[in-house]
C-alpha cells in the first residue's frame, strides 16, 4: 500500500518539474533568441515479485515475470535548438542567424554563445551585446584585409580619427566599341565629290574632263576616275587615293589615258606625301579645283586620376583611326589648378596603337605606360591601360574608362554589415573597406550546452569544443543585418502540454488520497 503512496507522490514531483519547464518557455515567449526546453519522464527500476520461467517439454507453458515500479522519474531536461523566425528591426546593428551557429560574446575571461544577435557599438567603438555588454568576438582587419584563420578577439572599430592613405593609380581599363565605319571625307571646294577641268594636246585639241572621287569601305581609301561627256573623246583607266589623317597621300593607284586627236595623254595620281588634288599630264602638273579633307572624327575618354600624396589629375586619352584595323591612342595629363588647368607633360610612353582583330576584338595593344612627374614632390605615376575590352563594330564609338584603381584619402563616414557578417566602412573618397567580420560557433552536440541565462550558453563535456569559423561556411548558418531571431516557444504547443501536465499531477494526487482512505480502512480494522 505504501509503494502506491510513493509512486504518485514521485509522479506528483516529476509532474511540478514539467510545470516549471514548461512555465519558464511561456515567460520567455518573447524572448530573443530563447530555445524552449522539453521534460521527457522513465520509469524507475521495478521490483520484481517472480522471475519468468519457461515452459518445459511436454509440461506446463512458460509463466511471465511479476514486478511493481516504484514511480517516475525526470530522465532529462532537453533544450530545442529548432529554428524559429527572424523580425526585421531596421537597426543596422541588430543580426540574426539564418541557419545553425552561435554568436561568440566574452567577458575577457571566459567566451559565451548567443543566438541573440542584439548588439551596438560602445562609446569606445566596442561591438557589445545589449544583453550583458559583453564584447562580440570575430576578426578586425588590417588594411581592409580579414585573415579568419587568426585567432578571434574583441571587435573594435573607432568613430573618430579611422581613415584610408591616398593609393597612387597604376591601372586604368577602358571598355567599349570605336566605329569600323570612321572615315575621312574628301571632298571638292565646290561641296561635292566630282570637279571638271580642261586638258590640250599638243596640236592644241582641247577636252573637258571630270575628276570624281568615291568614298570605299576602307580606311580614308578613296576611288578616284576620270570620265567625259565627248562621245570623241575616249577615256580609259581609274584607281585609288589613300590618305593619311594629315591629308596627304600615303598610296595611290592607276592611271587614267585621254585619246585626243593630237595624240594621248596620260593622268596620273599625286605621289605619296602629296596633296590628293596634285594630278598630273604626262607628269606635268593640271589645274584641278582644290580638295578639302575632314579627318575621321576621334574618340575622346576622360578620367580623374590620383597621385601617391592624393592629389587629381585628369588623363584625357584621344583614339583616332589610322588604319583598317589599327587605331592610335595618346594620353594628355593636366591638372586643375585655383588659376586654371595646367598642363602636366607624359614621357614618349603616353601614346599607342590597337590592333583590332577580324572578329572586332582588340588583339594588341603593346606594353605602353602613361607616366607623369607630379609636380607637388609625390612619386611619379606609372599606369598601364588595359584595352582588353575595347572593340571596333560598325556602330557609334563609346569606349570610356570603366575602372581605374586609385582614390585620394577618405575618412570613415558610415559602415554596414552584409550577410557575411563583414563590417563595411564607407569613406569619404567614395571608396569601401572591410573593417571586421563577426565570428560564428557551431558545436557537434548544442543540447549538450549549458544555459547561462541572459539567452547565453557556455560548452560543456558533452556539448565538444566550439568550431569557429565564417558565416556561412562549413555549415554555419548566414548573418541577416537589422533583424533578431524571435523564440521559437510555440504557445499552442505548451498550453497543451500545461493541460496534460495539470491532469496528470491531478491524477496522481488521486492515487494518494485513494491510497490514504484504503489505509484508513486497515487501521479501522482494529476497532
Amino acid at each position: 500500500m505504501m509503494s502506491s503512496l510513493f509512486a504518485a507522490v514521485s509522479g506528483l514531483k516529476a509532474h511540478q518539474e514539467r510545470m516549471d519547464v514548461v512555465g519558464n518557455n511561456i515567460a520567455n515567449v518573447n524572448t530573443t533568441g530563447f530555445k524552449k526546453s522539453r521534460v521527457t519522464f522513465a520509469d524507475m527500476l521495478y521490483h520484481t515479485s517472480r522471475g519468468a520461467s519457461r515452459p518445459v517439454d511436454g509440461g506446463r507453458g512458460g509463466i511471465n515475470p511479476m514486478q511493481k515500479g516504484p514511480g517516475v522519474s525526470v530522465a532529462s531536461i532537453d533544450t530545442i535548438f529548432a529554428g524559429s523566425n527572424l523580425q526585421d528591426t531596421g537597426k543596422e546593428t541588430d543580426l540574426g542567424i539564418s541557419g545553425d551557429g552561435f554568436f561568440i560574446v566574452s567577458d575577457g575571461q571566459q567566451d559565451y554563445f548567443t543566438r541573440a544577435g542584439n548588439f551596438n557599438f560602445d562609446e569606445e567603438g566596442n561591438l557589445v551585446s545589449l544583453l550583458t555588454g559583453m564584447r562580440v568576438q570575430g576578426w578586425t582587419a588590417v588594411d581592409g584585409d580579414i585573415n579568419s584563420s587568426a585567432a578571434i578577439g574583441n571587435i573594435n572599430i573607432p568613430t573618430q580619427g579611422l581613415s584610408v592613405p591616398a593609393k597612387p593609380t597604376t591601372t586604368i581599363d577602358y571598355a567599349g566599341n570605336l566605329d569600323a565605319g570612321a572615315n575621312g571625307t574628301l571632298l571638292f571646294a565646290n561641296g561635292t565629290g566630282t570637279a571638271t577641268f580642261e586638258v590640250t594636246d599638243a596640236g592644241g585639241n582641247t577636252a573637258k574632263l571630270k575628276l570624281t572621287m568615291e568614298a570605299t569601305d576602307s580606311f580614308n581609301t578613296y576611288n578616284w576616275s576620270i570620265t567625259s561627256d565627248d562621245p570623241d573623246v575616249e577615256v580609259e583607266g581609274s584607281g585609288t587615293l589613300t590618305l593619311g589623317n594629315d591629308g596627304k597621300v600615303t598610296a595611290s593607284t592607276g592611271s587614267v589615258t585621254v585619246e585626243l586627236v593630237g595624240g594621248d595623254l596620260t593622268i596620273s595620281p599625286p605621289a605619296d606625301g602629296g596633296s590628293p588634288e596634285q594630278f598630273t599630264i604626262d607628269s606635268l602638273p593640271i589645274t584641278i579645283e582644290s580638295l578639302d579633307f575632314t579627318p575621321a572624327a576621334s574618340r575622346v575618354a576622360r578620367q580623374t586620376v590620383c597621385d601617391s600624396l592624393g592629389d587629381e589629375y585628369t588623363v584625357t586619352t584621344t583614339f583616332t583611326r589610322v588604319g583598317n584595323s589599327q587605331w592610335d591612342w595618346a594620353a594628355e595629363v593636366t591638372k586643375s589648378t585655383p588659376t586654371g588647368i595646367i598642363d602636366i607633360t607624359p614621357t614618349p610612353e603616353g601614346s599607342g596603337t590597337i590592333t583590332i582583330d577580324a572578329s572586332g576584338k582588340c588583339s594588341g595593344t603593346g606594353d605602353e605606360t602613361i607616366e607623369f612627374t607630379p609636380d607637388n614632390g609625390a612619386l611619379d605615376v606609372v599606369i598601364t591601360p588595359h584595352f582588353q575590352d575595347v572593340t571596333q563594330y560598325a556602330d557609334k564609338s563609346s569606349v570610356t574608362v570603366r575602372y581605374q584603381d586609385g582614390y585620394k584619402n577618405g575618412s570613415l563616414q558610415s559602415y554596414n554589415f552584409d550577410n557575411t557578417g563583414t563590417i563595411v566602412g564607407v569613406f569619404s573618397n567614395g571608396t569601401t573597406q572591410a573593417l571586421a567580420q563577426i565570428a560564428l560557433a557551431n558545436f557537434s552536440n548544442p543540447a549538450g550546452l549549458s544555459q547561462e541565462g541572459d539567452s547565453m550558453f557556455s560548452h560543456s563535456s558533452n556539448s565538444g569544443q566550439p568550431v569557429v569559423g565564417e558565416s556561412g561556411i562549413g555549415g554555419l548558418g548566414a548573418i541577416r543585418p537589422g533583424s533578431l531571431e524571435s523564440s521559437n516557444v510555440d504557445i499552442a504547443s505548451e498550453f497543451t502540454d500545461l493541460i496534460i501536465t495539470q491532469r496528470g499531477f491531478q491524477a496522481n494526487s488521486r492515487v494518494i488520497t485513494t491510497s490514504d482512505e484504503m489505509l484508513q480502512e486497515l487501521v479501522n480494522l482494529k476497532r
